[in-house]
C-alpha cells in the first residue's frame, strides 16, 4: 500500500493560536515520503496540536501499517 499524502485545513480557531494558525490555512501534515521513502520533517504547526493528532496520522497514511517494518503480524 502506497503511503497517502495528508493535507490538513484550519477550519475553526476557538482563542487566539499562538502559533499563529489562520483559518483557511492549508498544512501539510505526511509523517512519510514515499518519493524517497524517509520520514519527514515535522511540519510548522502547534505542538499540542500535532501530539493530539499524530497517532491518527499514522493511521491514515498507512493503513495502520508502518512501510518499514518487514513483519506485518
Amino acid at each position: 500500500m502506497k503511503p497517502s499524502k495528508l493535507v490538513g485545513t484550519i477550519i475553526n480557531v476557538k482563542v487566539h493560536c499562538s502559533a499563529g494558525h489562520k483559518v483557511g490555512e492549508q498544512i501539510e501534515l505526511s509523517l512519510w515520503d514515499p518519493d524517497k521513502e524517509v520520514a519527514r520533517r515535522a511540519p510548522d504547526l502547534c505542538a499540542f496540536f500535532y501530539d493530539m493528532v499524530f497517532p491518527y496520522l499514522a493511521t491514515l497514511q498507512f493503513g495502520g501499517e508502518f512501510p518499514w517494518e518487514t513483519d506485518k503480524d
